[in-house]
């Protein structure tokens, strides 16, 4: 039997590389691509790294920013006061435990008698907050006179010149 092998075209298929990567680390690596910025990286194709490229471009994509549609996921706000739709919030760090930030909403007594309380809000309110809404010296002192207690603490302004000044003497110094 003769055969013509003049016109044909041998073709090389290497395979997936020696100790590939798992099906399941491919399929994270898409889902990141599709979740993260990734306009500066030169990756390779996902299908022919080994598992040890597959988990160094994990760790490479996770410590890219998140976009949601063509932008940028906004960052955590800055640890401090803000004032968004009648509500004082202060964000703060937890000390003990994970380390991460929360939100807590300033709630003033409703007979202002007693000091306003701070209640926990976690990180609902985060896509509210940014340096547009950080609580400026002004703000809290305005809010001041018209709750009666100070923004920053919740005390009841009790002292004359607090009362003038909408901010008790030692909240003044945090701004």
């Amino acid at each position: 039997m003769d055969m013509d092998i003049t016109n044909s075209t041998v073709t090389y298929d290497p395979g997936p590389p020696p100790n590939a990567a798992t099906e399941k680390q491919i399929n994270f690596i898409f889902k990141l691509v599709s979740e993260r910025d990734v306009s500066g990286l030169d990756m390779p194709d996902p299908n022919m790294m080994n598992k040890k490229q597959a988990s160094v471009w994990i760790d490479q994509l996770l410590s890219e920013p998140k976009t949601v549609g063509s932008t940028t996921k906004k960052p955590d706000p800055d640890a401090g006061f803000y004032y968004v739709d009648e509500h004082v919030y202060k964000v703060q760090v937890a000390v003990h435990g994970s380390g991460r930030k929360y939100a807590k909403v300033l709630v003033p007594d409703p007979y202002g008698v007693d000091k306003g309380t701070w209640e926990y809000v976690g990180r609902k309110p985060f896509h509210l907050l940014d340096e547009m809404t950080k609580l400026t010296l002004e703000k809290a002192k305005e809010l001041g006179h018209l709750y009666g207690i100070c923004c920053i603490c919740g005390a009841t302004l009790t002292n004359e010149s607090s009362i003038e000044a909408g901010i008790g003497p030692v909240c003044a110094t945090k701004f």
